[in-house]
């Protein structure tokens, strides 16, 4: 067996001989190697200047209940529970989840986000998806200044609002 935690199932069963008397033999072993879970980041929904959607799915739990699960994110890539913000779903298990962050997002600002899913024997994170709140572009006197650097996957959304007199 390799190193790790692991379940030992076993099947007895009972054969009665002629003799009348009943013997129990071993009929069945099994090993099952436990891991972290295994889970997935969706995409992100609901996106505003100040929030957003994020969530996933709990796949398998890795042969131990999970603890904790939820979304780390951050303005730096490869968010985790000990470098990023953290938000923690209200149940635990497998299954699909979501989480809002719907205040203390930067309007305008790139974030990475992905799930995460803890049990006894460590956190496993889903695959990291980006983000970009939207941008409130205000007109004056014709004019708008916008500087925005563009990442790879990335999706932007200008609102525009349009201000001063109208002709």
């Amino acid at each position: 067996l390799p190193a790790g935690d692991h379940t030992l199932s076993w099947v007895f069963a009972r054969d009665a001989a002629s003799t009348g008397t009943s013997r129990v033999r071993l009929d069945a072993v099994s090993v099952t190697t436990a891991t972290v879970p295994t889970v997935t980041t969706a995409a992100a929904s609901n996106v505003s200047g100040s929030g957003a959607t994020l969530g996933g799915e709990v796949i398998a739990d890795g042969g131990r209940t999970v603890t904790e699960r939820g979304v780390v994110y951050s303005t730096n890539p490869e968010p985790t529970l000990t470098n990023a913000e953290k938000l923690t779903d209200s149940s635990a298990g497998t299954g699909i989840f979501s989480v809002v962050a719907a205040t203390g997002l930067t309007e305008g600002t790139t974030y990475f986000a992905r799930t995460y899913a803890t049990n006894n024997l460590g956190t496993a994170y889903g695959a990291e998806i980006v983000l970009t709140t939207d941008t409130n572009v205000v007109f004056v006197e014709g004019l708008a200044i916008l500087e925005r650097g563009i990442r790879s996957g990335d999706t932007h959304r200008f609102l525009f609002i349009l201000g001063g007199p109208r002709v």
